[in-house]
């Protein structure tokens, strides 16, 4: 019985370890030419194009009631 508690101790404490976790989030998004959405990236900030399609400034309220604005992203 003493070894049963152990045993279920030590897979316990194994179980609560912190593993490291890999991010999904992306320095940049993709954008998408056609119909076949292949993804593209620019090499760096500098090559979008001046009339490339940007998000504008928006102010919407979530479920809390909090403001969300286009700040809060970053770019």
């Amino acid at each position: 019985m003493k070894q049963i508690s152990i045993f279920i101790l030590l897979l316990g404490i194994l179980s609560c370890q912190k593993k490291d976790q890999v991010s999904s989030r992306v320095e940049s998004l993709p954008y998408y030419e056609d119909a076949n959405f292949t993804p593209n990236w620019f090499e760096t900030p500098n090559l979008v194009p001046v009339d490339f399609h940007k998000i504008p400034t928006f102010n919407l309220v979530n479920q809390l009631g909090e403001s969300i604005t286009n700040e809060r992203f970053g770019n």
